[in-house]
């Protein structure tokens, strides 16, 4: 079975309070005030209700104020849209020859510095001021004295790091991170309230009370910023996009209508003559529809795989509501065509799922600030009532529905043409998750020859009869269980077939117990150790392809012959099982690997 499909966690959805339809819908709609669920389609862009800081244009602007210890006269600052608060602050902060960089930003009354990332509008009709950082006092003062009397400011560099923030700026830190020690505390709670702040006993396996001393008070303090800057988000909106994660948004929070991602209702408002249709028909452009919807609203979660939207399914859309025509399968041909190389992170990111899930629970077990903000996060209402686990098994789940999709579409698509461009995508999308699978296959099979190799101790196969020899033997003594098959490519990994307990009989008179592996290429005979579940190696290993192997008559009892590259006989081993059926267990797991041995030489009957 697939691995990608195994992993589609049942624990990730939230439960279902709707009829299903031709597939297990993945994102349904937000719950109303009674409890019902919505229609999870995406609705037609509406006209914003404008904000509550410029319902009045008075309140477009807000006034800064310097309190630098020189009687500087305060500005009014437009308060602009989509621009954040260090790039409107540095054309004033230039002209009165004042680096953005040593002061913080203060919201009226409040005693937290803001973040130049927030977005300007959003302070419209308050009050900011404008203090030193703690150290730069005279400096600032002196500057804004000699402004009077120099035609030159004095300018941080003017660049995007000043406007992404201290954090950027070397020698520049947070402003909330250098209070002066005998400044009070205070975070904005006075002015906003502390409704939306989570609290850290909300936080999962118990937050506790803030320390409070020595490295504790370290962390309470940083807790507590934290705490102050999530609530400054929660009450101004999140700060600007960085660049690479724009896709033609500038905000965290805007809908992605720029992108084309809003769809209408339904396809049959962009399709002509859609009441004319077939039954066969309609049920066609729902399952076209589904396809382009449950894309939609997956990339609007995620922001993921915008190019497979860009370059295929826009286009389709487009198309439909330019010309009213209806939503054909073949216009999808070319971009799943494409579908392996669009999706090629998704191999590495399927790979690391796993690791990324058990990142997140230890930061969760030892974090108290990552347990802070995740409550914080999985409270937003971008986050969709989804928590950070769920996100994170997202992309392969998607991954492994468009088939489904696509075979939704097939079954009710009649036209020849169509039916074999859907096969051939269907065909595309299945290539890559077999790839995928066989990729995650190949990565267990090594952790597992990796888990073997952790428990072997030695490899003693030959024994040297001087010290001399001893050390020179002591170069060659390993063995590499995770080195390629010889004769394959590298993407052939070797696979653990078959291990336990064996007697063995080497000769007449010599006996031991010994604990076996048969790999794909290979067959390893150790012998256990007094340590627990450790063993060394007590054979040389023998090669799947020069083993001639045999069922003894005594009952559980097989024979190992191994051959030399002239098909000459150097070594014999008679194993006995505990039973009939482990010794057939055995005979058929060595003759099975010598036929699927890419190159193996079969031994004859």
């Amino acid at each position: 079975g697939s691995i990608l499909a195994r992993n589609m966690s049942t624990r990730s959805c939230p439960p279902r309070t709707s009829p299903a339809s031709d597939l297990d819908e993945e994102d349904e709609g937000p719950v109303d005030s009674r409890g019902e669920r919505r229609s999870s389609a995406l609705k037609l862009p509406k006209k914003k209700a404008r904000r509550r800081h410029t319902d009045d244009p008075s309140k477009e602007c807000f006034t800064l104020k310097f309190d630098l210890g020189v009687n500087i006269e305060a500005e009014i600052v437009p308060a602009l849209k989509k621009k954040s608060l260090g790039e409107v602050l540095l054309p004033v902060f230039e002209r009165k020859a004042i680096e953005l960089c040593k002061v913080d930003i203060f919201l009226d009354q409040s005693h937290t510095p803001l973040s130049l990332q927030f977005e300007a509008f959003r302070f419209g009709g308050h009050h900011l001021q404008v203090k030193a950082k703690p150290g730069d006092e005279l400096k600032l003062e002196q500057a804004a004295r000699d402004a009077r009397s120099v035609s030159l400011p004095i300018l941080c560099p003017a660049s995007t790091a000043v406007l992404l923030g201290p954090e950027a700026v070397p020698g520049c830190q947070e402003g909330a991170n250098s209070l002066a020690p005998g400044r009070r505390r205070k975070n904005m709670t006075e002015f906003l309230g502390d409704s939306s702040i989570p609290s850290p006993e909300l936080a999962p396996h118990g937050g506790g009370s803030l320390p409070a001393n020595g490295t504790d008070t370290w962390a309470a303090e940083n807790l507590e910023q934290l705490m102050s800057r999530l609530h400054a988000y929660g009450t101004f909106g999140l700060p600007k996009l960085p660049p690479q994660l724009r896709f033609d948004r500038d905000s965290w929070e805007e809908d992605g209508d720029e992108a084309g991602l809003a769809l209408e209702d339904s396809w049959q408002q962009i399709i002509q003559g859609a009441e004319a249709l077939s039954r066969r028909q309609c049920h066609q452009q729902e399952a076209i529809w589904e396809l382009l919807h449950t894309e939609a609203t997956y990339i609007r979660k995620l922001k993921v795989i915008t190019d497979l939207w860009r370059g295929v399914m826009a286009p389709v859309l487009a198309k439909a509501r330019r010309t009213g025509a209806l939503l054909s399968p073949i216009d999808f041909l070319d971009g799943f065509k494409m579908f392996g190389s669009l999706f090629k992170p998704y191999v590495r990111y399927c790979m690391e799922e796993e690791g990324c899930m058990e990142y997140m629970r230890a930061l969760l077990r030892d974090s108290e600030l990552f347990r802070a903000y995740l409550t914080w996060a999985e409270k937003h209402e971008q986050c969709s009532r989804l928590k950070l686990s769920d996100m994170l098994v997202k992309p392969h789940q998607r991954l492994t529905k468009y088939p489904l999709l696509l075979k939704s579409v097939l079954k009710k698509t009649d036209d020849p043409r169509a039916r074999d461009a859907i096969t051939t995508m269907m065909g595309s999308v299945e290539h890559f998750i077999n790839d995928v699978n066989s990729r995650m296959r190949q990565r267990q099979e090594r952790q597992r020859l990796a888990a073997i190799l952790s428990r072997i101790d030695a490899y003693e196969v030959v024994e040297g009869s001087t010290d001399e020899v001893d050390k020179l033997l002591k170069e060659f003594l390993r063995l590499d269980l995770t080195a390629p098959i010889p004769g394959t490519s590298t993407e052939d990994t070797r696979q653990l077939l078959l291990e336990g307990s064996l007697r063995m009989r080497e000769g007449k008179d010599s006996k031991m117990d010994v604990y076996c592996f048969l790999f794909t290429d290979l067959f390893l005979i150790t012998k256990p150790l007094k340590k627990a579940e450790r063993t060394k190696v007590v054979r040389q290993p023998l090669l799947v392809d020069k083993v001639v192997c045999r069922e003894l008559r005594d009952t559980g009892s097989f024979l190992l012959i191994y051959l030399n590259e002239l098909g000459s006989a150097v070594a014999a081993y008679t194993f006995q099982a505990s039973g009939q059926s482990l010794c057939r267990s055995w005979v058929e797991a060595v003759r099975n690997a010598q036929v699927s041995c890419a190159g193996g030489w079969l031994a004859g009957p």
